[in-house]
């Protein structure tokens, strides 16, 4: 029993992957960043990013009534890394 035990513990390490992988920076790690930066937004978008952009500067300070007129699905994608 202890050496069919031992088996499968072996076994479920070497399937499970390494440490460097799974961690922050990991391969999976930036795999799933990349396809996230990649995943195309709403595109059901009422106003351009140029629109977006003058009509809502300052987003981030402006009391949240006031953002109900810049829809977050608009907001311009921040510049690549």
């Amino acid at each position: 029993m202890p050496r069919r035990l031992l088996k499968v513990v072996l076994l479920l390490a070497t399937q499970t992957g390494c440490p460097h992988e799974w961690g922050r920076g990991g391969t999976l790690d930036m795999a799933m960043e990349k396809d996230m930066r990649e995943y195309p937004r709403k595109t059901t978008c009422a106003l351009d990013e140029e629109e977006w952009v003058e009509r809502c500067k300052g987003y981030d300070h402006m009391p949240s009534s006031e953002r109900t007129k810049c829809p977050e699905e608009c907001r311009p994608r921040p510049a690549a890394r």
